[in-house]
């Protein structure tokens, strides 16, 4: 049962999606130029299948959240991102996976700014707070 609970809770984080502009102080770090890179949540996963997401260059989002696929959409003005509805599939995975997936969209939902950190995009939320890392991706 907890299972299917932490899917629901994955997938309500998903649909609710879209941030509000970052209401503190500008985060550290540059502005990104998003637009057709992919990049990988290398901390959130031991196993093959990495969260990963990319931001093509007409305004989708699209990638893997672990296990299931995503779609979306994404604006970024300066360093404010902006993220629409994340939609995904719903196939259930190892719990392992579960696990990974469901905080990766919890932290994907709350970004509201990114910036270039030594090569590495940061994702902070309205607080200021940072709430991903991702790596570029090798591919």
């Amino acid at each position: 049962m907890k299972k299917i609970h932490a899917a629901a809770a994955a997938c309500a984080v998903m649909l609710l999606g879209g941030c509000s502009g970052l209401k503190s102080a500008a985060p550290a770090g540059a502005a990104p130029e998003l637009a057709g890179q992919t990049y990988v949540w290398t901390e959130g996963s031991k196993d093959e299948a990495k969260p990963a997401v990319t931001f093509g260059a007409d305004g989708r989002l699209s990638g893997t959240s672990g296990c299931n696929r995503m779609i979306g959409s994404w604006k970024l003005e300066g360093t404010t991102l902006k993220l629409g509805r994340i939609g995904s599939t719903m196939m259930m995975c190892s719990p392992e996976a579960m696990k990974v997936e469901a905080a990766f969209l919890e932290k994907l939902g709350r970004a509201s700014a990114a910036t270039l950190l030594d090569g590495r995009l940061v994702l902070w939320d309205e607080a200021g707070e940072r709430v991903l890392t991702l790596d570029p991706s090798a591919s």
